[in-house]
């Protein structure tokens, strides 16, 4: 295992092209099927399908908070001990994703789970989230 434990390591992760590639596509999928749910001619009525949708976007926020937090804390801890970080772009663009997609992994989860029983629901988002965030 890799040691991230300093910004410049986690910022190599960040900028590594198949990372970006990644948080590209689960961000342009979460808004896109978020967006299109609030449009009636737009929303599933496929239950089975509506549910996997919410728990699949609901994980890839997940996975894009998790990461956008690790990207905060570090660059808040070494500002902290005097090492100024947060006028790196990417602490800039992870707060920002991060009060987008925290409140959005909520939302999606919680339709989730009002769409599904807990048995099924809880499982299926647990397992996309570990997934997405390998």
């Amino acid at each position: 295992i890799e040691d991230t434990s300093d910004m410049q390591a986690m910022l190599s992760y960040f900028n590594n092209p198949p990372f970006v590639a990644f948080a590209s596509l689960m961000s342009t999928i979460t808004l896109s099927f978020a967006l299109s749910q609030r449009i009636p001619q737009f929303r599933l009525r496929n239950l089975p399908l509506k549910v996997f949708f919410n728990s699949f976007t609901a994980a890839a926020c997940g996975a894009l908070s998790q990461m956008c937090i690790k990207i905060v804390s570090t660059a808040l801890r070494e500002t902290f001990s005097g090492t100024s970080q947060c006028d790196e772009p990417a602490f800039v663009i992870s707060l920002l994703g991060l009060a987008i997609f925290a409140p959005l992994q909520l939302v999606l989860l919680n339709t989730t789970l009002a769409n599904a029983p807990v048995t099924f629901a809880v499982p299926l988002y647990q397992t996309l989230l570990i997934v997405l965030t390998i």
